[in-house]
Formats: C-alpha cells, sequence, structure tokens
C-alpha cells in the first residue's frame, strides 16, 4: 500500500512529456538523478510566456505542497523542509514576476488543473504515508522544474527569463536533493 501510494503520488506530479522523454526509476526502489544544466532535455525551448506560466504553476504548487507540510507533518526534517521550499519559492516566484514584467509578458499565478489533482493526492494521504509521498512528491516536481529550467537557460529566448533560468536552477537542485536525503533517510 504504502509502495504503491507514493508510486501513484510520483506518476502525478511527472508530467506526460518528461515520463516520455526519461525513463523514471520506481520512487520505492531507486531515486532519481537529477538533470544538470549541461543535460538540457532535447528540443526546444518553450517560448517565453509559456516558459514563464510553468515555472509560476511550479512555484504555485512548491508553496502549496509546502504549506500542506506545515499542516500535516510532526517529522521536523519535513517541516523544516516545507519551510525552506516556502520561503525560497515565494523568493524565486518575486523574481520571475519581475523578469516576466521586464521582457513584457504577463504570468497567470495558478494552479492548473493537472497540478490541483496533485495537490489533492497528496492531500489525500493517509497520515502515515504523508511525509515519505510528500517528499517523494518534491523531487519528482524538483526534476520536472529542474529540467525545465535547464532547457531555457540553455536554448532559451535571451532576456530576464532566461536569466532568471540560470540563477534559479542551483535552488531547484538544493530543494531535490533535500527531498532526496529525506527520502533516504
Amino acid at each position: 500500500m504504502h509502495t504503491t501510494l507514493i508510486t501513484a503520488i510520483a506518476l502525478t506530479f511527472t508530467p506526460a512529456a518528461v515520463l516520455a522523454q526519461t525513463p523514471q526509476p520506481s520512487p520505492a526502489t531507486e531515486i532519481p538523478t537529477p538533470p544538470t544544466p549541461a543535460d538540457a532535455p532535447q528540443g526546444e525551448a518553450p517560448a517565453p510566456d509559456e516558459f514563464a506560466a510553468r515555472a509560476a504553476s511550479s512555484n504555485l504548487l512548491e508553496i502549496k505542497t509546502a504549506e500542506l507540510a506545515l499542516k500535516r507533518s510532526a517529522d521536523p526534517f519535513v517541516t523544516d523542509y516545507a519551510r525552506q521550499l516556502i520561503a525560497d519559492h515565494r523568493k524565486v516566484q518575486s523574481e520571475l514576476e519581475a523578469a516576466a514584467r521586464a521582457q513584457s509578458v504577463t504570468v497567470d499565478f495558478a494552479l492548473d488543473s493537472s497540478q490541483t489533482q496533485k495537490l489533492n493526492a497528496l492531500t489525500s494521504a493517509s497520515d502515515a504515508d504523508f511525509d515519505s509521498a510528500f517528499l517523494s512528491a518534491q523531487m519528482v516536481s524538483h526534476q520536472s522544474a529542474m529540467a525545465l529550467v535547464a532547457l531555457y537557460a540553455d536554448r532559451g529566448a535571451a532576456g530576464p527569463l532566461k536569466a532568471y533560468a540560470q540563477s534559479v536552477y542551483p535552488t531547484l537542485r538544493t530543494h531535490f536533493l533535500k527531498a532526496r536525503t529525506g527520502a533516504n533517510d
């Protein structure tokens, strides 16, 4: 049951495009390796408005799932990590908004229906499974976010949004690695 729930949540947090492009390990048996800016996914970078929208919704999802973790978890590692996610993602969300404005890109800061489903899946996790489901979801969602910013940092249109993508990658990688550390404990 525990492994099935973690796998279901992890797959819920993995965009179809990422699943189609990279083999996805089972969260219960293998920890995913984060991409690096040097091995950005193949293909064209999204348009600036699409990148900004995807990055904004990704940040918002991280904030909402971390707020949920603060309400649901009693594990000090998870609650400290959730506080870090909230602070860091609010900061990078503000930086994204400034970069988008400087590049004349309008961004809607809202979850899409898929992300709402992901948040609902995590919300419905049992108390016993919540911490591991949260950490697994963070690994998968940060891996996806790193792939997006690595691609845009490498092949995106020059300008403030590209600079944002280049600057935010280390924060996302740190979050991924911290979730992986917690999942291994």
